[in-house]
């Protein structure tokens, strides 16, 4: 499936969540590591499979119906006018690493930041090219991308 399959009207949309995303995935990643001493801690991820999943299925049903479609799952959350609601949940690899080699830890973490960041340059990337280099825009029905918070993170949900 290409890009071109889907019609211009969407994608903006899609690249949008996906930038959401991977803002919110890297809060998580960098607490990860703040926190990794601190007695306790559980280090957590964002459910990537399940979030990417869901693109896949959207796109899938814009390509065939012309309309885009955004299906709610436990860990991500789709809201009105593009808002993301996502729960993290603990990341069980992670976890196993933190308790018995520290190093391995701390590589894992900088290689999932690295993955995240990657993403996040690319989705970035390909919204300047579709939208221009002003990717605030302002219309109806359109998110504006904008830098996320502490004050995002609530409730061990994070609200975009």
């Amino acid at each position: 499936m290409t890009m071109s399959a889907i019609t211009t009207d969407h994608v903006d949309e899609l690249l949008i969540l996906v930038i959401r995303f991977t803002r919110a995935r890297r809060v998580v990643l960098i607490d990860n590591l703040l926190h990794m001493d601190v007695d306790g801690f559980v280090p957590k991820d964002l459910a990537v499979l399940e979030f990417s999943e869901q693109l896949h299925v959207a796109i899938s049903e814009h390509i065939s119906h012309r309309r885009l479609i955004l299906r709610d799952k436990p860990h991500v959350r789709f809201g009105r006018l593009g808002r993301l609601y996502l729960l993290p949940q603990t990341d069980q690899l992670a976890k196993g690493l933190l308790e018995s080699d520290i190093r391995a830890y701390i590589q894992y973490q900088m290689h999932r930041f690295l993955e995240n960041t990657l993403n996040e340059e690319v989705a970035l990337k390909m919204l300047r090219i579709y939208a221009g280099p002003d990717v605030h825009r302002s219309a109806p029905g359109t998110v504006s991308v904008r830098p996320l918070t502490r004050a995002d993170l609530t409730d061990s949900r994070t609200y975009l």
